[in-house]
């Protein structure tokens, strides 16, 4: 940490034009599965983050402060006995770095966000109250139409701080290095090819291609991973086309393949109950068959999500169905800077004779207000 302080005084002590932001997020949440033998539960929390970025041709900086408050702690870890739900109060520089920056190239050092593609392999988490970031260095090399980004993640700053590390030490993220070529040509194709090595857990390379028109999309990606929790090989498939405000699509995620540093909130449905599975095991795989409809009125923006769960291997209780989840979605800004959110998921199991993960009935509810403006 003293480095990146080193480097943030540095890049202050310049005459940088600079801006910033302040976003406050109050949420309710409230979880709860049957049969797993706990309290359901119910958080109040927020986030107030603070940031500002300067920039003084070719040098720049950006720092970004997040605090975390528990205002009401029925879950766990805060209390034993209660449903989880991924919050503490912490106080954290999330983002901190310098940058060089010219026309076609960007070095970066320091602690930020790493997002790759739509964040199914490494991603922010910026769902939860405290995002997921990294020291780590960077560099970033561009000529249109392509791109070419290169990381190597020093620590992982995760959303509770169990998940973190301290650059230096032996942990399972720490210096790892990620590779990403993308080409975006005209005509609305894109393609990226990406490598990660992410040290003592995997190593996972793969490629994507989309293309997107007025109406019509759609998206292809593939992807092989070494190592995982069996040290084979295994894959991971995803396709989905969008026609208008109705999407369709599958994601087929073979025994093993994990994606631990992914926001995975944004996947397999909001109820979030195959997460920790696909994060750390998958043991069985994963077949998720979805459609989405999405709609726009003056009342806000609407979500309806429907999910179907299979595994790819034998379950230990018989069969390949895991269950099926509705996931709803409203958000309507009520000011400039000032927006609502109402999200609800339910997943139900097609059997619940059993007392693993996938046989519990959960719910889950949150309601949030998202204040933001720049200054």
């Amino acid at each position: 940490m003293g480095f990146l302080l080193l480097l943030l005084l540095s890049a202050v002590g310049l005459s940088f034009a600079s801006d910033g932001g302040l976003l406050f997020r109050p949420r309710f949440e409230h979880a709860e599965a049957r049969n797993d033998g706990l309290k359901p539960a119910n958080a109040l929390t927020f986030r107030l983050a603070l940031w500002k970025e300067g920039f003084q041709n070719p040098l720049g900086f950006r720092f970004e402060l997040t605090a975390v408050g528990v205002l009401l702690d029925r879950f766990y870890p805060q209390r034993e006995g209660y449903a989880k739900v991924a919050e503490e109060n912490r106080l954290r520089p999330t983002e901190l770095y310098a940058y060089y920056r010219t026309r076609f190239l960007e070095l970066r050092a320091g602690r930020f966000r790493v997002r790759l593609g739509d964040e199914r392999l490494i991603g922010s988490v910026d769902w939860r109250q405290m995002p997921q970031t990294f020291d780590a260095v960077a560099l970033f090399f561009s000529e249109a139409p392509w791109k070419f980004e290169a990381y190597y993640l020093l620590a992982r700053k995760g959303v509770l701080n169990s998940l973190s590390t301290d650059a230096g030490e032996d942990g399972p993220f720490n210096r790892s290095p990620v590779l990403v070529f993308s080409l975006k040509p005209t005509g609305g194709f894109e393609f990226s090819a990406y490598y990660l090595d992410l040290s003592e857990v995997s190593e996972t390379g793969g490629a994507f291609l989309g293309w997107e028109g007025k109406r019509l999309s759609l998206f292809f990606d593939y992807a092989v991973q070494r190592g995982g929790t069996s040290g084979d090989w295994a894959s991971m498939v995803r396709a989905w086309v969008r026609l208008g405000p109705l999407t369709a699509g599958f994601e087929r995620l073979k025994p093993s393949f994990t994606t631990p540093l992914a926001t995975l909130h944004r996947f397999n449905g909001y109820a979030d109950a195959f997460l920790a599975y696909t994060a750390s095991s998958n043991d069985w795989g994963l077949w998720d068959l979805y459609a989405t409809a999405v709609f726009k009125t003056s009342a806000g923006r609407a979500e309806v999500s429907l999910h179907r769960f299979r595994s790819v291997r034998r379950l230990p209780t018989g069969g390949r169905d895991f269950g099926r989840e509705l996931d709803l979605v409203w958000t309507f800004p009520l000011l400039k800077n000032l927006s609502l959110g109402l999200k609800a998921a339910l997943y139900e199991p097609d059997g619940e004779g059993c007392d693993l993960f996938y046989c519990r009935r959960t719910f889950r509810f949150w309601l949030w207000s998202t204040f933001a403006f720049s200054f």
